[in-house]
């Protein structure tokens, strides 16, 4: 009995370390703000299956990714643009280490990771009318990353999903014919992982 206690507290306390060295993903209070468009929550097996183009540079880029989320907003209102203002204010980036600041292909790219974490990554891709935010946990080659960002993702039906300018209902449709593709394809498990957020305009 004297040896359980003390062993009870150590197990406590480490839990109690772990919860609060976690780093929390900046783009939760954002997406409660239902503004965007696109929300996607992507996991090692439904990484892979949105790789239906099989390239070679996304599968190296992310093979090591144990969860992404993604989140795009379209610029198309002053309500949207406001919201996603006073969300880009708030944020602190002080404690983090900025990784990259640049223009690409017009769009102005900026990623950072907490300073003494190396598993952690936000990006944001932010263009004249669409902002695109990636939040990563795993590890990233940031060089590879980036060149990939410069020379294009090449997804399949994936790709034209994210770029399409129509209208919801043809996004769904989309989806549901990629589901089809899969459930052609290799066996893969539950598609319970991915998770799309498409808020009503």
């Amino acid at each position: 009995m004297s040896l359980r206690l003390p062993v009870s507290i150590i197990i406590l306390l480490f839990s109690l370390i772990g919860c609060q060295s976690k780093v929390e993903n900046p783009m939760e209070k954002i997406e409660e703000e239902k503004i965007h468009s696109l929300s996607l929550h992507l996991y090692p097996s439904t990484i892979r299956m949105v790789n239906i183009a099989n390239d070679p540079n996304f599968h190296e880029v992310t093979k090591n990714v144990k969860k992404a989320h993604y989140l795009q907003i379209n610029l198309d209102s002053e309500e949207k643009t406001s919201a996603y203002e006073a969300w880009k204010n708030e944020q602190s980036f002080s404690d983090w280490e900025e990784m990259l600041s640049a223009r690409m292909n017009g769009s102005l790219v900026n990623i950072y990771t907490p300073q003494g974490e190396e598993d952690y990554f936000f990006a944001s891709i932010e263009s004249n009318d669409v902002v695109s935010l990636v939040w990563l946990e795993g590890k990233v080659d940031l060089a590879k990353a980036t060149q990939l960002m410069q020379t294009g993702i090449d997804l399949g039906p994936v790709t034209d999903f994210l770029t399409d300018k129509k209208e919801t209902e043809e996004q769904r449709e989309k989806m549901k014919a990629l589901r089809k593709q899969m459930n052609e394809g290799e066996a893969m498990p539950e598609v319970d992982s991915l998770e799309i957020d498409q808020p009503n305009k």
